[in-house]
């Protein structure tokens, strides 16, 4: 019996060369503008990234606790700057329980030409936001003697504000996020519907990997992740496989698995994709940190800035493959943020000779 078939077929359609009927994909929009873009801490290199996005370990008073992680961490010192990524505007500034201090930036593709998807059937953007958490103070205008505020036009590279450790931080850092379309998550849009809030009216949780509008590394340690087998998938235990890419470049984003018989046909197949959020509930935070584990799941691990690579275990519960024939085989097919062929790694694991449950 074949299983996920429509999140299959959702992956054909939208990964690798997903195209629009019209307009561009938001892959292709942050490519086009990637030579503009700055890294928005200029004292912490890239390799200064703490966190990156998608599932972590997530510790709190002690507590290890499953998270997704909709950002990147990204270490300093207290004080250090803080700059816009690209020209745009001050959205918001506001303090928040658990982020603290936060500047909102908006910026876009084309102002007012609205040809940019995440998602296909979804309805097109034309602007992108950076979030500045944990702020430790807001930066002055550049010509006028006060902080900035709402509506100021701001410039890439320009200063914002300063790293701190403000909300419920653990350390000094900066959390920084990209949404696509708006800046208000799916959680909050279902919470307050209209007319009560009319900011997130697209039915999707608009945080994605940051590092998509950041310049792409191209040197070959940088492009795909690496995959080694720590337990093959059999009857039991289940399957183990692990994840390692770069930490000065985590760009992984999506992982599908399949099963296929001798005759190559499709047995079933199940696909986890962290920017669009295919096998993960996005309704709410509490939801996000719930993987459904009875299917292949990406097992949280912390990360820190003493790895000098960011590894993410693949699990594939024994449970979701009860039976295999002889000649069946594993394919696990992970691609990245930007969906190409040189970023794309497709391997087999298990051994065909093997059978079970039949």
């Amino acid at each position: 019996m074949m299983r996920d078939v429509s999140l299959l077929l959702s992956f054909v359609t939208i990964s690798g060369l997903l195209t629009v009927a019209e307009g561009r994909t938001y892959i292709e929009a942050f490519q086009e503008i990637q030579d503009q873009v700055v890294w928005p801490c200029p004292q912490s290199p890239r390799d200064s990234i703490a966190s990156a996005f998608g599932p972590r370990e997530k510790i709190t008073s002690g507590v290890i606790s499953d998270d997704f992680h909709r950002g990147l961490d990204i270490m300093g010192s207290l004080g250090d700057e803080i700059v816009a990524v690209y020209g745009g505007r001050v959205e918001k500034i506001h303090t928040y329980s658990g982020g603290g201090l936060t500047v909102i930036l908006r910026h876009w593709f084309t102002e007012g030409v609205k040809d940019v998807y995440l998602l296909p059937d979804k309805e097109p953007t034309d602007r992108w936001y950076t979030m500045n958490m944990h702020l430790d103070g807001i930066a002055m205008h550049p010509t006028e003697n006060r902080e900035l505020e709402q509506y100021d036009t701001i410039e890439a590279g320009q200063l914002i504000g300063y790293m701190g450790q403000s909300g419920t931080a653990s350390n000094v850092h900066l959390h920084h996020e990209l949404r696509i379309a708006t800046r208000c998550s799916l959680e909050w849009a279902l919470a307050n519907p209209p007319p009560a809030s009319t900011c997130n009216l697209h039915n999707f949780d608009p945080m994605i990997n940051p590092m998509l509008c950041y310049k792409h590394l191209t040197d070959s340690q940088y492009q795909k992740a690496d995959v080694s087998q720590k337990q093959e998938l059999s009857p039991q235990p289940d399957g183990d496989y692990v994840i390692a890419m770069h930490d000065n470049q985590p760009n992984f984003n999506s992982i599908l698995f399949e099963q296929i018989d001798a005759d190559g046909n499709l047995v079933q197949s199940h696909l986890l994709d962290l920017n669009r959020r295919y096998g993960y509930d996005a309704s709410s935070e509490a939801s996000h940190n719930m993987y459904e584990k009875t299917k292949p799941y990406l097992n949280s691990n912390s990360f820190g800035l003493s790895a000098t690579h960011w590894d993410i275990n693949f699990i594939i519960p024994c449970i979701w493959v009860p039976s295999k024939n002889v000649g069946d085989m594993f394919r696990i097919t992970i691609h990245s943020i930007w969906e190409t062929e040189e970023t794309k790694n497709e391997f087999l694991v298990g051994n065909s000779a093997d059978s079970w449950g039949v």
